[in-house]
């Protein structure tokens, strides 16, 4: 918008970049045809009822990139890793020495 001003004002002939064409930015000075456009979409999640729907639709499209062996998978790997790490330390807390 600065540069539109610059042009509204006089201090420069003309803009050149990407500009959005708004309608504050039109009211301060006309523009060429543009040479190229952009596709913009915004996408608006719908309202839920209440927080708690909101907290469990999205904590099961959290879990949705793998499937369900896999998660159970991950959760035991941790799990025995946890184990293992703990099993293998040290009475003074040190890791390294097996």
């Amino acid at each position: 918008t600065a540069s539109v001003y610059d042009v509204q004002v006089g201090l420069a002939d003309m803009a050149a970049g990407y500009f959005w064409i708004t309608s504050e930015r039109l009211k301060m000075t006309t523009f060429t045809t543009a040479v190229a456009t952009d596709k913009i979409f915004l996408w608006v999640l719908e309202k839920n009822e209440s927080w708690e729907d909101e907290f469990v639709y999205f904590t099961r499209n959290m879990l949705v990139p793998f499937h369900p062996s896999l998660w159970m998978l991950l959760l035991w790997s941790i799990f025995l890793i946890s184990i293992a790490a703990v099993w293998f330390c040290k009475n003074d807390g040190t890791y390294g020495i097996w």
